[in-house]
């Protein structure tokens, strides 16, 4: 069925002749202009960014290293450690302060390498055994050290054969061009309402999702192409 559109004078001509009885006689009553022409107060929804169902098929796709540009490290922390309950894997993070450590219900810190040095904490995630997403934050000062970034490397090409992640969290966004083609990015869009559970909630699963996930997994922001990898 078509859908017409008429104006307010064409359709108050049509209302006129319908009363008069030119229109065969039938009597319609007048229309409700207060609904017809009603502007609605507070615009529509705007769809929840697609974000997290990108991250969840880059997970499941094996992809080795993701980077997740973000302020909000805290809201972070929620949503990964809800994609890690999911996706049944243990969940790790390192800091410069506190070392690698194994977060039990994402919440109770356990030491899994006391190190703070940056090698010594790569090297520990190529040991790790059981299936984990790995997150480092605020990272992005060691990517420009040439050391580091060998040893990223190699590390990428391991956890391609795991079911191991490693995400690197920053507001900042460095990639040297040796590590262009093993790293997947993705901004963080901002939460409607600030709170890290109540967003992390509705990022999972509660929110309005409009949109269709984009076909391709590519990041959001890259400075090079990606490809689907061979292993996914």
């Amino acid at each position: 069925m078509r859908n017409l559109v008429c104006s307010r004078s064409q359709l108050e001509h049509v209302t006129s002749r319908a009363i008069s009885g030119s229109t065969g006689g039938f009597f319609y009553p007048p229309p409700d202009w207060s609904i017809m022409t009603a502007v609605p107060t507070h615009p529509p929804a705007i769809p929840y960014p697609v974000f997290i169902d990108e991250l969840d098929v880059l997970i499941r796709a094996r992809y080795p290293l993701i980077y997740l540009v973000t302020w909000e490290e805290q809201r972070v922390d929620a949503l990964l450690a809800s994609l890690a309950e999911s996706h049944g894997k243990a969940l790790y993070t390192w800091s410069v302060t506190q070392g690698l450590c194994r977060l039990d219900d994402g919440r109770n810190a356990s030491k899994a390498d006391g190190s703070t040095d940056s090698g010594a904490a790569l090297a520990a995630v190529e040991k790790l055994a059981e299936p984990a997403l790995v997150v480092f934050k605020d990272f992005h000062p060691y990517l420009n050290d040439a050391a580091v970034i060998r040893r990223m490397r190699e590390l990428a090409r391991t956890l391609k054969s795991t079911f191991t992640t490693m995400m690197l969290v920053s507001p900042v966004l460095n990639i040297p061009p040796e590590l262009e083609k093993e790293i997947s990015v993705l901004d963080v869009p901002p939460a409607r309402h600030r709170g890290s559970a109540q967003a992390a909630a509705r990022d999972r699963g509660g929110g309005p999702r409009g949109q269709a996930a984009p076909s391709s997994i590519c990041a959001t922001r890259t400075s090079s192409p990606c490809s689907r990898p061979p292993w996914a």
